[in-house]
């Protein structure tokens, strides 16, 4: 034999065992370790998402509290808080897909594992476990990823409620400062009864002791008939404002707290019963100068 065909066949041979060692080289990985830090993995996904939950469940119901007290929903600044609302509620959206996801890999492999507690290397097992290793670790990057568009968003609708001019309010602070507005109106109404009823009876009593001629008595008489027509407006706007007052009330009803601001009920139920307290106070001053024409 050469010394050429030595040398090829002790390749061929080196060859060989080199082939069988390799393919005698087989890594075994326990399914417990993989398990747990699976595990891990999940549970530090679960505790962002919850974090997200409890802020968005916030910041949601923030918002639905203001939507309530909102008269016209196509109105600045309440449509782009709604438009902000909707990007908001569906980077949520977004982040609770990917846990979904998460999960279902979480399951594959618990099905792949399934009465297993090793694996080998070289099974076909292994290359899925590794495949869901593979994406598992991507989705938590994606979900690391729309944590942060999640915040983004999330910060964007808190300031846009918080700059936008509607501010929450206790209920019953807001009905008392509306008895409040109406607390000095009491006197004055009170007074304009009163003083028509003695006006009434100082005339009468002026005309029939003949102290006033008939043509100033008709004069007194017609001035008496237009304050009593004030009355009825007095009492217009007094039924007005315990109608507006007992509506707001109704419409917030087991409500402990309100929204103020432009386009709401409460600044609406507010305007409404202010302008009333206007119509009185400007009804009063009437009465005062036929008063005045009545004492000459």
């Amino acid at each position: 034999m050469s010394i050429l065909t030595k040398i090829k066949t002790s390749s061929i041979f080196f060859l060989v065992i080199i082939l069988m060692v390799l393919n005698s080289c087989v890594m075994y990985y326990n399914i417990s370790e993989i398990s747990n830090n699976f595990k891990k993995n999940i549970t530090q996904i679960n505790n962002l998402v919850i974090k997200t939950k409890s802020n968005y469940k916030i910041k949601s119901n923030t918002y639905k509290e203001l939507s309530v007290f909102i008269i016209d929903r196509n109105l600045e600044p309440f449509k782009s808080i709604s438009q902000e609302m909707k990007r908001f509620e569906s980077s949520f959206k977004a982040i609770k897909d990917k846990k979904k996801e998460v999960l279902a890999l979480k399951k594959r492999f618990e099905k792949i594992t399934n009465g297993k507690t090793k694996i080998k290397s070289n099974q076909q097992e292994w290359d899925e476990i590794k495949n869901i290793k593979k994406q598992m670790s991507q989705k938590g990057n994606e979900i690391n990823t729309a944590i942060k568009k999640y915040t983004n968003y999330s910060n964007q609708i808190g300031n846009n409620i918080k700059n936008s001019g509607f501010q929450p309010m206790d209920k019953i602070e807001f009905i008392n400062q509306i008895e409040k507005n109406q607390e000095s109106l009491k006197s004055s109404v009170q007074e304009i009864f009163k003083n028509i009823d003695l006006y009434k009876a100082k005339i009468d009593n002026a005309n029939n002791n003949k102290f006033i001629n008939d043509s100033i008595y008709n004069f007194k008489l017609v001035v008496l008939n237009d304050m009593n027509l004030l009355i009825k407006k007095v009492e217009k706007s007094s039924k007005l404002l315990f109608f507006y007052k007992k509506k707001f009330i109704d419409k917030t009803k087991n409500m402990q707290k309100i929204w103020i601001g432009e386009n709401t009920y409460a600044n609406q139920a507010l305007n409404e019963i202010k302008n009333q307290i206007e119509i009185i106070k400007g009804i009063k001053n009437e009465f005062n100068i036929l008063s005045v024409k009545l004492n000459q």
